[in-house]
C-alpha cells in the first residue's frame, strides 16, 4: 500500500505529515483492499479570508472498486484531516457492510 502526503501553498507541517502517515496505515489495516491513500492539503484561495481555510483532499484507491474521494475544509490542516479521516472510515464501513450483505445474499441463493 502506498501513502502520499502533499502540502501546497506553504502550509507544510512535519508533525502532521508523520501523524497522517501513521493514521493512513491504520486505516489500511482496517480494509486490506486499499492500494493507495493520497492526502493533499492546500489553502483556499477564492475566499476573502483565504488564510483561514485549509482543504484536505483524501483519495483512497481500492482494488477492483471506484476510488473514494473526500474533501474537508477547516481552519487548520489537522482539523481538516481529522474530519476527512472520520468520513473515510465511515465510507469504508458502508462499503464493507454492502459487500457482506452481497456475500450473504449470494450464499443464500446458492443453497
Amino acid at each position: 500500500m502506498i501513502v502520499t502526503t502533499t502540502f501546497r501553498h506553504g502550509i507544510e507541517d512535519s508533525t502532521l505529515r508523520s501523524r497522517v502517515q501513521k493514521e493512513c496505515v491504520s486505516i489500511a489495516r482496517y480494509m486490506p483492499q486499499i492500494t493507495r491513500i493520497q492526502v493533499i492539503f492546500g489553502k483556499e484561495t477564492h475566499h476573502r479570508k483565504s488564510d483561514h481555510l485549509v482543504t484536505c483532499h483524501m483519495a483512497l484507491s481500492l482494488s477492483g472498486k471506484k476510488p473514494v474521494n473526500i474533501y474537508e475544509r477547516c481552519r487548520s490542516p489537522g482539523m481538516a484531516f481529522d474530519k476527512a479521516r472520520e468520513r473515510a472510515v465511515s465510507s469504508l464501513s458502508r462499503i464493507q457492510a454492502f459487500e457482506t450483505t452481497q456475500r450473504s445474499r449470494s450464499g443464500a441463493t446458492a443453497s
